[in-house]
């Protein structure tokens, strides 16, 4: 019990890591790979854009276009160097991205020491609309720590507050899920009725809360 309120109270202080996915840091000091001749068009590299979910952790990395780059990150972030079609190389953490025909994406450390490939599944964005969100709105409450979150929506966010830290502001990310000082997801019932919702960061994972009238 007493890890369990340990854990509320570092997800409701925002403590803990964002909720996408830096890739690991690296200590190595090998070549990068050589960088493609020719670079791929704006076009194409918004074909490559979008969002990608870790399905181990459901942290979520944002691929998107900047200029004439492909970046990590929303709106700014560090640059995918072209390799060759649809491989970058992200020189921060000198690993390798190479994207499918079919979207999902394999990042690859070349590094010391060595570590596993990251699969991500790209997701297609939330998008919903004012009445999708309202749905979400309602009493979340968990009652084995005694804590309750009031959820309401606005036009493109839902707001969480528990009257004890500061309400923080998601936004959709993909599915069910909201990204803001936490990762939140509803979860539905077999008949898809928004049944409650989990709570992660990057030390505290899915606390769950049960929906109430």
């Amino acid at each position: 019990m007493r890890t369990l309120a340990v854990a509320l109270i570092l997800v409701l202080a925002g403590c803990g890591a964002g909720s996408e996915d830096p890739p690991a840091k690296s200590v190595t000091t090998s070549p990068s790979p050589t960088k493609a001749t020719t670079k791929p068009t704006v076009a194409e590299l918004s074909r490559i854009a979008g969002l990608f979910v870790n399905p181990t952790t459901g942290n979520v990395t944002y691929v998107s276009v900047k200029g004439a780059d492909l970046i990590v990150g929303r709106t700014d972030g560090p640059v995918l160097t072209p390799l060759g079609p649809r491989r970058f190389w992200l020189a921060p953490q000198r690993t390798e991205w190479s994207f499918a025909p079919n979207g999902d994406a394999t990042v690859v450390f070349r590094g010391s020491p060595p570590r596993k490939p990251v699969m991500l599944v790209r997701r297609e964005p939330a998008r919903p609309s004012p009445a999708a969100l309202a749905a979400y709105a309602g009493r979340y409450v968990s009652e084995e720590l005694g804590a309750t979150y009031s959820v309401s929506a606005a036009d493109t966010a839902l707001r969480f507050q528990t009257g004890v830290t500061e309400p923080f502001t998601a936004l959709p990310a993909y599915g069910d899920t909201f990204l803001g000082r936490a990762m939140v997801e509803f979860t539905r019932d077999s008949s898809n009725r928004i049944t409650g919702l989990l709570i992660s960061t990057g030390r505290v994972r899915k606390i769950r809360f049960t929906r109430v009238p």
